[in-house]
Order: structure tokens, then sequence, then C-alpha cells
């Protein structure tokens, strides 16, 4: 072999090591992050959220708060909710009452928000935390995971989505109207059931150590194959009660026949470029859970569009009689998810 041909290989071998090398290392970075967070699921939660940030300034107890309180006749969202419903001490434009009332980490406005959009939305937050209480059962203390959830809005907009979850640092972002549209009529306004339902989604993944993923129905993984064995040797547990959720909306007969429900989904992400987005177990969850919010609302005569859509016809929701079969498990969700908030 020529000196040259050596030379050759050692500077192949060389570069195949400081790939395998750098490799080792992001693997290394990744795993330590994957340790903080599993150590403290939201130690990277932005200091933000421990106060009211509006446009880059403190509005906690400040004059921007007092004048909210006499501009009641502002309020565009109003006229889309039976507001009278909130009993008399609420103070539904009050960010640091609503703050220590449901027991959040956080509210932020975003820099392109007008003090008349926090008015609305300020008011809007506190009907629909108020409405989820009553459904979901849950106390005043409950609702906001004792101040580990924040919200935001119009300040955290990510691509075309008009709201999103982020895990990371346990906040819901609701998007602003775009310059074409009013409050109200765009945006996130109505989304926000969603988002909830995946912020309990992940809240409970976080608590139920049976499975190690961090998401009680299973994350962003489409599988349709169902692990009896969790509500066979757990029935109680809140990853079992979901998994019992998913045997309903995927399957008529278990590993023979799959829903009409589940085969349309199958046909939009055929024929989309979407990917395997709406058939993403979390994306699925917290679909469901929206329309299932839905139903029960409309069953009590409650009207809050802010919260949950006024219609849920659309192929990629669960219709009627999917809702009403899944209707006794997320009660046994709820009443699990109660226990351990």
């Amino acid at each position: 072999m020529s000196k040259d041909t050596e030379h050759v290989i050692k500077a192949n071998r060389s570069k195949v090591d400081l790939k395998l090398k750098n490799v080792q290392r992001r693997n290394v970075k990744e795993r330590k992050k994957e340790e903080i967070l599993d150590k403290h699921p939201y130690v990277k939660a932005p200091s933000v959220f421990r106060v009211i940030k509006d446009v880059g300034e403190i509005a906690k107890n400040t004059r921007i708060e007092d004048a909210w309180e006499h501009e009641v006749d502002k309020i565009a969202l109003a006229e889309k909710f039976d507001a009278d419903r909130l009993p008399s001490p609420h103070r539904p434009f009050s960010p640091s009452w609503i703050l220590e009332k449901y027991r959040l980490r956080g509210i932020e406005f975003g820099n392109w928000t007008s003090q008349e959009d926090r008015l609305n939305y300020t008011f809007a937050l506190a009907l629909s935390l108020y409405d989820l209480k009553n459904i979901l059962g849950f106390s005043y203390n409950q609702i906001g995971f004792k101040k580990k959830l924040g919200v935001a809005f119009g300040a955290r907009g990510r691509g075309k989505a008009n709201a999103h979850f982020e895990p990371r640092g346990f906040v819901i972002n609701i998007t602003r109207y775009s310059e074409e549209e009013e409050i109200g009529e765009g945006g996130g306004v109505g989304a926000l059931s969603h988002e909830y339902g995946h912020a309990l989604d992940f809240f409970l993944g976080r608590k139920d150590k049976i499975l190690s993923i961090n998401w009680v129905s299973g994350g962003s993984n489409p599988r349709t194959n169902i692990y009896t064995e969790l509500y066979e040797r757990y029935p109680d547990s809140p990853r079992a009660i979901v998994e019992e959720i998913f045997d309903n909306l995927i399957w008529e007969k278990r590993d023979k026949k799959l829903t009409s429900f589940w085969k349309q989904l199958r046909e939009k992400v055929d024929n989309t470029d979407s990917g395997e987005y709406w058939i993403r177990r979390n994306e699925v969850f917290a679909r469901t859970f929206e329309a299932w919010l839905q139903k029960r609302m409309k069953k009590r005569g409650m009207r809050n569009n802010f919260l949950t859509k006024y219609k849920y016809k659309n192929v990629f929701y669960p219709d009627n009689n999917l809702i009403q079969k899944v209707d006794p498990l997320f009660e046994r969700l709820l009443k699990k998810a109660r226990s351990i908030i």
C-alpha cells in the first residue's frame, strides 16, 4: 500500500471518528436536556409568567388595570357569551385577581395587542376558566394546575397555528386576530379548550409513571395498537383510561375493523401534505376533549365561543355517537385528575 493511500485512509477515518464524536456529543446533550425535564418539567418556564406582562412593562396593580374596570362598554367578546353566569365576587377585568383566583402562574400580552384587546382577552379568560372549573369539576386551585399554567395572548405566535401549547414552559398561547379580522372572529378564539386538553394530557403524563412517555395520550405517536394490559393491570391509572378512550375512537372491532372516524382521518392524512399530524395521539386527544367539553356545555345551556367552537362537525372530530361512548371514560379520567392535581 502506498503512503498516499495510507494518508487518504487515515484522513477518512479521522473524519468518521469526528462525526461519531459529534453525534455522541449531541446525544449526551439531548439526554441531559431530558434529565433536566424529568426532574424539573417546568424549569424553562419564562420568568415573565411570575407576573403580568404588558408590552415589556409589569402591569400588575397599575392604572392600566384600574382603567379596565371602567371600560366595560368596550367588550366586544361579551356579546358572544352568556356572561351573567359569573358570580358577583368575580373581577373579570383584573389579571392579578384572575392569577390568584385560578392559581395561574402568569398572563402575558404581546406587543401588538391593544388595550382594548387586553380587556377583551382578560374578560374571556376569566369566563372560560370559570366554565372549565364547572364542567371539569375542578376547584379554583386546580384549574391553573396550582400555579404551573401560564396563558399568553398574541405573544408567542407559531407559524399558521391559531393557538398552541408549549409543554416546556407549560404555557398556552392564544394568537391575536389578523388585520383583516375583528376580535372575536379570528386568531385563537375557540381554541382554548383544545390547548387546555394538551395541558391536561401533558400534566397527567408527567404524573403517571407507568410508562416513561411525558404525554398520557402517548404523545405524537400515531399508533393504533391498544395496550390492553394497561387497563387490565392498572384500570384506575390515567394512562389506562386514556388508552380505553383510544380503543373506542380507533376500533369498532379491535384489530379487525376501524371506526368510520379513524378511516376518515387516515384518508385525510393520505390525501394531504399534513403528514401524520391529524392522527397523532396528543392531537386526537385534544380534539376529542374539546368536542366532549362543548357537548357538555351545550347540555347545560352554556355558550362560550372563546373556549370552544360553536360546532364540531368536521371529519377531524369524533361525532356525537363516539363522544357519547367515551363520555363515562372522560368522567373517570377527570375524577382521577381531581385526586392528582
